[in-house]
């Protein structure tokens, strides 16, 4: 799957705002950055049972190379537009820093 530096960017950035990820800049590249799952996000994995990604990950080699660019294209739309509501059976986790 193609993605754009902009997608990608655009979705770990809304991954960081709901905090859960972390993304650490190395001091001697600042072009560089690390990803880290938080405690936050480790939590919607556990709630989630990783399901979802096996699944996810079936159909993605279903599709042909022009219908992944479409989606990679679409992800900051589509990020954007989910329901941050927890799925059915799992609590509301809040982000890193909130009370």
């Amino acid at each position: 799957m193609t993605s754009t530096s902009a997608t990608v960017s655009h979705v770990l950035k809304d991954l960081a705002s709901r905090g859960w990820i972390e993304r650490v800049r190395k001091s001697q590249d600042q072009r560089s950055v690390q990803l880290f799952l938080t405690q936050a996000g480790q939590r919607i994995i556990k709630a989630t049972g990783g399901k979802a990604s096996g699944r996810l990950q079936r159909a993605l080699r279903q599709l042909s190379d022009s219908q992944l660019d479409g989606l990679a294209n679409s992800m900051p739309a589509l990020v954007k537009s989910l329901d941050t509501s927890p799925p059915p059976g799992t609590r509301s986790v809040p982000p890193v820093g909130s009370k």
